[in-house]
């Protein structure tokens, strides 16, 4: 890397592409990462220009390896977890949202013209990208220019809320879905064999649980008061479903060491614990109720679940077992985390209820005008093509910063099915076949006895997935990381099932 970096090219053209590359990449950088305090001008562009260089070297490297575009892609929660704690220690915000989704445009847009033959076979990209498609149209022709950010200020409250147009967030949420799902089925382009997943299976594995584990400093760094945002209630139990999904195969399909396995064990239980204390009411019912079927299904499925490994079996091992669950126990209870889950779990499940004025009954008062605003002007055209591209925030937002406190006053509608139906009309059904069609055909791939267990394992996660977001977006809104992440999850899950079965049809002449 260092050689390939001192070495300029001898054409003249490359030499200019160098030069350009470091100019735009300076004049960029200085937009997007601002140096807080003041240093020479020249100086400054200096060092943007070098790490504009080493940037593009690394960019053209990732872009060539499918798997580590999908890698990037996938922990786009990290780098923006990570970036906080940066900002709160010195204060320098190096924007990794804007960072991964400009790796994703160009590299899902590569990967889309390279690998289109095997993306296209699968039905949920087509139906992905008749959705894109059906957004380019709105964006330019059936939208609402409301801005919240301006908006806000009229009702002397601009501050924390996003200062774009609302339809641009919604736009960039739907590119997200199809670029996450096109790179997550191209690292399985060229697999072919049962070998060939099983490395990429656990090569993932193993890189996971370094940054994962990596991340977890950098929470109790953040605390849990703070690490509630940048959509953390969500990629947390994304993150916690990866790790048992890596888990269980490991423990089922391969034989781990035991230093391994004792660090997935730890990881896991950390994040079950940062899934539950960053969860919000939904997030955390979703999450359970979601983790308890994935567990229920793998315990039906006969799955095994190793505890320690480097306690050889007999007395010994009957008693270490227990002994280190009682001290995790009893250093959750000295530190207060069994209480703190106690009330949030306590908390979730009155705060559906009649638990007086909080989120989820100001949330239905919201629903309750926002639907007799849309009852009242539906009609025909407006059922089919919807009231356009971010109108339901428009609505939304002036629906209840009318009401009598401004505890109402919401940004979104806080039901994705909602805010969807209604900006689209019934166009938004293409952008929830994709997910119905995994949904059914994991369902029928966990319940037919004849499916291999391996491909049983990720479909079983699949499904859960699946099932936290129809249950989590009831009372929420889609975020663009969250669709990156989320349709990536899905759609690696897809194409490493597609390719096993390919595998298994292969070595035994039929398709399972």
């Amino acid at each position: 890397m260092r050689k390939k970096l001192l070495t300029f090219p001898d054409e003249f053209w490359l030499r200019l592409f160098v030069v350009f590359v470091a100019f735009a990449g300076a004049m960029l950088g200085k937009k997007i990462i601002p140096i807080p305090f003041a240093l020479d001008p020249s100086l400054t562009m200096s060092i943007y220009a070098v790490f504009a260089l080493i940037g593009w070297f690394i960019f053209k490297r990732v872009v060539n390896d499918t798997f580590w575009t999908y890698l990037i892609v996938q922990l786009i929660f990290f780098f923006i977890l990570v970036n906080e704690v940066i900002v709160k220690f010195i204060h320098i915000s190096f924007k990794p949202e804007p960072l991964v989704f400009g790796l994703a445009l160009v590299a899902g847009s590569y990967y889309l013209i390279k690998n289109f033959k095997f993306i296209w076979q699968f039905a949920e990209i087509k139906f992905l990208a008749i959705f894109l498609i059906i957004n380019i149209i709105y964006y330019f022709f059936h939208y609402s220019t409301f801005n919240v950010g301006l908006e806000g200020l009229a009702y002397g409250d601009g501050s924390g809320v996003a200062s774009a147009d609302s339809k641009k967030i919604i736009f960039l949420s739907s590119i997200c879905a199809f670029l996450g799902s096109i790179i997550a089925l191209s690292v399985f382009k060229n697999v072919d064999s049962k070998e060939k997943i099983h490395n990429i299976i656990v090569k993932l594995s193993f890189i996971f649980t370094i940054f994962l584990g990596i991340l977890v400093p950098f929470l109790l760094l953040l605390g849990p008061n703070e690490f509630k945002g940048g959509g953390f209630q969500i990629s947390a139990p994304i993150y916690l479903g990866f790790l048992l999904t890596f888990k269980y195969y490991l423990d089922n399909f391969h034989e781990s060491s035991s230093k391994y396995n004792t660090c997935l064990i730890l990881l896991i239980t950390a994040y079950f614990v940062f899934s539950t204390l960053a969860g919000n009411k939904t997030s955390l019912i979703a999450f359970l109720f979601s983790i308890s079927i994935f567990l229920f299904v793998n315990l039906k499925e006969g799955f095994k679940f190793k505890t320690f490994l480097f306690l050889k079996k007999g007395r010994l091992r009957l008693v270490i077992v227990p002994l280190f669950i009682v001290i995790i126990t009893g250093l959750a209870i000295k530190f207060g985390l069994i209480d703190i889950i106690g009330e949030k779990v306590g908390k979730a499940i009155t705060g559906v209820g009649d638990a007086g004025i909080n989120s989820f009954y100001i949330r239905k008062s919201n629903w309750k005008y926002f639907t007799d605003y849309w009852t009242s002007h539906l009609d025909f055209l407006t059922t089919i093509f919807g009231f356009g591209l971010a109108k339901s925030r428009e609505v939304i937002f002036y629906i209840s910063a009318s009401q009598y406190s401004p505890i109402y006053k919401v940004q979104t509608t806080h039901n994705q099915y909602m805010e969807m139906f209604f900006d689209y009309g019934l166009m938004a059904i293409f952008y929830f076949i994709p997910l119905i069609i995994v949904f059914f055909k994991s369902v029928v791939q966990i319940l037919n006895p004849r499916t291999p267990k391996e491909i049983k394992l990720f479909s079983n996660f699949s499904f859960i997935l699946i099932i936290f977001y129809f249950v989590y977006h009831l009372t929420d809104g889609l975020r663009v990381p969250v669709a990156l992440a989320f349709f990536s999850a899905i759609m690696f899950c897809e194409g490493l099932k597609f390719s096993m079965q390919k595998a298994y049809k292969a070595s035994q002449g039929k398709l399972i």
